[in-house]
């Protein structure tokens, strides 16, 4: 007698997928142990079960589809009308303003500063213009994408000395996390200026967020900033 085993079986069946089709009664009168309790079910039973289960992890990515895509259109809304804002403004003083404003207000920023560096003498007294340490140059120079980052314990964050930049300066609470987006001329190696997005969440610029978004900001910027340089 020819003992069968359970790979046998499972190659049959691969093999003639119309075997419960030739063979229907069987669906009713085969049980398998349920997923609760192990209670015996019938194989249609249990096959429901696992279609719905899968119908279940199905709406849930849909759901997360979904979500995130809305998300999407929200984010897009507000860089279409911060651009809006910054191209409009007419007196070059007072663009780097607008730009740290309106990205607190339209993306609920607690706090946002920049600084630039070879701007024209003519905007030499603007607090953007203040002097910046030749590392921090050096580091915006290297940032070919926004960097994103805890700065607890984050030494090379510190050295930089960002973080003095925001309003308050070393009076004012350390931010958790930071953005530092580059601002640079299309195409040019070196950077003149530098954007700081803080926030007192270190889960809102995680290292492993996407930059997208942030680094069309960059650019943009970059566009309106590059009229106060010489």
């Amino acid at each position: 007698m020819t003992t069968l085993t359970d790979q046998a079986v499972t190659d049959y069946l691969l093999a003639h997928p119309d075997f419960f089709t030739q063979h229907h009664e069987l669906l009713a009168t085969l049980t398998v142990p349920g997923p609760h309790a192990g209670k015996a079910i019938s194989l249609v039973e249990r096959q429901n079960l696992t279609l719905r289960e899968k119908n279940k992890q199905l709406e849930l990515k849909l759901s997360q589809l979904l979500h995130f895509g809305r998300e999407n259109d929200q984010t897009a809304d507000k860089l279409h009308r911060w651009t809006h804002a910054i191209v409009r403004v007419q007196d070059n003083a007072h663009i780097p303003m607008v730009v740290a404003q309106e990205l607190i207000k339209l993306f609920a920023l607690p706090d946002v500063a920049l600084r630039l560096w070879g701007v024209q003498e003519n905007y030499a007294h603007l607090d953007c213009a203040a002097p910046v340490a030749v590392d921090t140059i050096l580091f915006a120079n290297a940032l070919s994408t926004p960097y994103c980052g805890i700065v607890e314990n984050n030494t090379d964050v510190e050295k930089l000395g960002v973080a003095q930049w925001l309003p308050g300066g070393e009076n004012a609470p350390a931010p958790k996390s930071l953005a530092l987006l580059a601002l640079r001329q299309p195409d040019a190696a070196e950077s003149f200026g530098l954007i700081v997005l803080a926030s007192q969440d270190p889960e809102r610029f995680a290292d492993e967020m996407g930059t997208l978004y942030l680094q069309r900001i960059a650019e943009l910027a970059s566009a309106v900033l590059s009229r106060l340089i010489d």
